[in-house]
């Protein structure tokens, strides 16, 4: 994730051509799906290109026992053909999908009940071709856009953790592992994370925003 962080980064900033005067610049704030919330600075280019880039994701939430978490980090290049609000954009961006529950392990040998976190982590990239209007990047002010979509992901990586809460039991991990408990926490955990990480979602956006 930080070396992909690292990549977007760098892209965003190559996107600025050499100039002696200064590039308009602003912040914008976004709602939509797959990244419900999102922070972005803007900036206009020319007359028939804009980007920005921008932090999101969604603080964690509850599906059924399994906790959930998104974070993502995107650089973005808007082509404006008409000089207008209207553009055909894309979107380089790397996320994480952090899906975690909490199982109680029993073990019969030695006989005892430990709370175990199961954790799996997806890390992966994506490309969002898109659309949309974007009004008020012809002067300083309020920005006002809807964008629409589809993020197409790849390089997915998993890491897996497992966790005693009580660290006294870490020495009993390999026991732990064996128990049917542990394989539904495990299976459940890995399921959740990867139906987000790993499947096509298509891009909704409405953002608001100022222009300085």
């Amino acid at each position: 994730m930080r070396r992909a962080s690292r990549v977007v980064i760098s892209l965003f900033l190559l996107s600025y051509p050499l100039s002696s005067h200064a590039v308009p610049l602003g912040g914008s704030f976004s709602a939509g799906l797959p990244h419900p919330l999102n922070l972005a600075l803007e900036a206009r280019v020319s007359e028939t290109f804009s980007g920005s880039i921008s932090l999101g994701g969604l603080p964690t939430v509850h599906q059924q026992e399994v906790a959930l978490s998104l974070s993502t980090l995107n650089a973005r290049g808007r082509w404006h053909p008409f000089s207008g609000a209207f553009f055909l954009g894309g979107i380089l961006g790397a996320q994480k999908i952090k899906g975690s529950m909490t199982e109680d392990v029993v073990l019969t040998s030695p006989s005892v009940v430990i709370p175990t976190t199961v954790s799996l982590a997806v890390n992966n990239l994506y490309l969002t071709p898109h659309l949309g209007w974007l009004w008020g990047l012809n002067a300083p002010g309020l920005l006002f856009g809807v964008e629409a979509g589809v993020q197409l992901p790849f390089g997915a990586r998993s890491s897996l953790e497992i966790r005693p809460e009580d660290p006294a039991y870490l020495l009993l991990l390999p026991l732990i592992q064996a128990t049917p408990e542990y394989q539904k926490a495990e299976s459940d955990v890995e399921t959740a994370a990867n139906r987000v990480g790993k499947l096509v979602f298509p891009y909704v956006a409405i953002r608001l925003g100022w222009l300085f």
